[in-house]
């Protein structure tokens, strides 16, 4: 869905109107969500190839790893086109570094935290179904 609405604002007449600068930066941004879309979708087509009736340790390692992956492209992607949709409100560079920034830093800093804070339920015994199947995802951040 969102690479969607990132395909739409290309034929959006007000496009036309930002510096070749913002309209590059956006190109980057929907790269990234063109790869972030392929490594999520990924690990399904590999199971529906390789183990299509039944689910693996493999599966679930392939499928942790690649989500992760995507992680990052996401992140630039979406930080990028805030930079851009700021830009374009404010026309201020600095407001727009400012808020892209604020957001870069917030996504990376809580899904790890988020991760330790899973592991660290996990770790004590409060272990829920979803939590046994989050473990790969939680080590990946130790």
């Amino acid at each position: 869905m969102l690479f969607g609405f990132q395909l739409m604002a290309v034929f959006n007449a007000r496009f036309e109107g930002l510096s070749q600068r913002l309209q590059d930066i956006h190109l980057a941004a929907l790269v990234a969500a063109a790869l972030t879309v392929a490594l999520i979708m990924t690990p399904a087509a590999y199971h529906r190839k390789i183990h299509p009736h039944h689910v693996t340790e493999k599966l679930l390692s392939v499928t942790t790893c690649f989500v992760n992956a995507a992680l990052v492209p996401l992140t630039l992607g979406l930080a990028l086109d805030l930079y851009v949709v700021t830009w374009t409100i404010t026309a201020s560079t600095l407001v727009a570094l400012v808020v892209a920034c604020f957001a870069l830093g917030m996504h990376l800093s809580l899904v790890p935290l988020s991760a330790h804070a899973g592991r660290d339920r996990l770790m004590s015994g409060q272990s829920s179904v979803c939590a046994t199947f989050l473990q790969p995802v939680m080590t990946c951040f130790e």
